[in-house]
C-alpha cells in the first residue's frame, strides 16, 4: 500500500512540476475496448520504470490511471511518438493488485462542503471534467482493508514546488 501510494505521489509530482509539465487532469481517454472513459491522465517526458517497452523506450508518454477488478490499479500508457499510434494496442503497467476502487474528492465552494465521489464530476452545463482536490485509493487483501489519500498537485507557472 505504502509503496504504491508513494509511487503515485511521485509520479503526479513529476507530471506537474518542472518545465514542460502538463499536470494531472481528468479527461476522456481511450480504453482498451474501444470506448472512452473519464480517467486521471498525465504526460511524462520519460516513462522510466513505469513502462516496460517492447522495443527501444520512447519519450512523451501519455498515461491514464484506472482500477480493474481482476488487475487492481493500472496505468495505461502509450508514447505520442509510436508509429500507427491510433491502431496500436495500449500498454499497461499494474501498480498494485490490491487496489479495489478509486474515489475523487471535491470541494463545493458554494456549500462549503467536501464530497467523495465514485466517479469524476463534470462541470455544470459543460462537458469538461472537474479537477478533484484529492484521490482516495481503497486497498484490500483478504480481511485487511485500508484507504490511502493522495493530494492532487496543482499546476502553477514556473518550476518551483508550492
Amino acid at each position: 500500500m505504502k509503496a504504491g501510494t508513494r509511487l503515485l505521489r511521485e509520479t503526479f509530482d513529476a507530471a506537474t512540476i518542472g518545465p514542460g509539465a502538463t499536470g494531472v487532469v481528468i479527461k476522456d481517454t481511450r480504453s482498451g475496448n474501444g470506448t472512452t472513459e473519464p480517467r486521471l491522465a498525465f504526460l511524462l517526458a520519460d516513462a522510466g520504470r513505469l513502462a516496460d517497452w517492447p522495443a527501444t523506450p520512447l519519450p512523451d508518454v501519455d498515461f491514464s490511471l484506472y482500477v480493474e477488478a481482476e488487475k487492481g490499479l493500472v496505468l495505461q500508457w502509450q508514447s505520442r511518438l509510436e508509429i500507427e499510434r491510433d491502431t496500436n494496442d495500449l500498454h499497461e503497467t499494474i501498480i498494485s493488485p490490491f487496489v479495489t476502487a478509486i474515489h475523487y474528492e471535491y470541494y463545493d465552494a458554494t456549500l462549503k462542503t467536501w464530497s467523495v465521489e465514485d466517479e469524476p464530476k463534470q462541470n455544470d452545463g459543460s462537458t469538461a471534467w472537474l479537477q478533484p482536490a484529492r484521490v482516495h485509493l481503497d486497498f484490500a487483501r483478504g480481511s485487511l482493508k485500508s484507504t490511502s489519500v493522495i493530494d492532487m498537485p496543482i499546476k502553477r507557472s514556473g518550476a518551483s514546488r508550492p
